[in-house]
């Protein structure tokens, strides 16, 4: 079994470290599960647009996961930024949040965070639809930006 598209989906290493795809995850339950499927130091890229839920207890997990120094940083984007960014704020969470207006955005920062052997997981915990019109064209446009990443780092692992 390969495993499934948008469902913690492989897409490879650059430069040491490792993407993954969980664009599936449009809750933040999904994206709790997600993140126990990795150990750190991690940059996790959040956001999209609520359903409607708490973001609390995913916010009580990222800060623990950070304050054991797992999780390096985490990108909010899309309408619920502000959201997960006011829910972090709450946990006093020792990692760095950025908020940014899309993937492009991160992608582009990317380089100013990650390091070798660092974990890069997108779990947005929202619906797609303030930007996309379903979770897999979000994750097809994720999967393209790894593939853009690769190409500019000159790195075909």
């Amino acid at each position: 079994f390969t495993g499934l598209p948008h469902r913690l989906e492989t897409l490879g290493e650059v430069d040491g470290v490792r993407f993954f795809n969980d664009s599936k995850a449009t809750n933040p339950h999904a994206a709790l599960r997600a993140l126990s499927a990795f150990s750190g130091p991690m940059v996790v890229i959040m956001g999209g647009r609520n359903k409607g839920l708490s973001f609390e207890g995913l916010a009580s997990a990222l800060g623990e996961r950070g304050n054991a120094g797992d999780i390096r940083a985490v990108y909010l984007i899309g309408e619920a930024a502000q959201e997960l960014e006011d829910a972090l704020v709450k946990v006093s969470a020792r990692f760095e949040t950025r908020i940014l207006p899309g993937l492009e955005e991160v992608f582009s920062d990317l380089p100013t965070i990650v390091e070798r052997g660092d974990v890069v997981l997108f779990s947005p915990a929202c619906a797609s639809f303030d930007r996309y019109s379903d979770y897999k064209e979000r994750g097809r446009h994720y999967r393209s930006m790894v593939d853009s990443y690769r190409e500019r780092r000159g790195s075909g692992g």
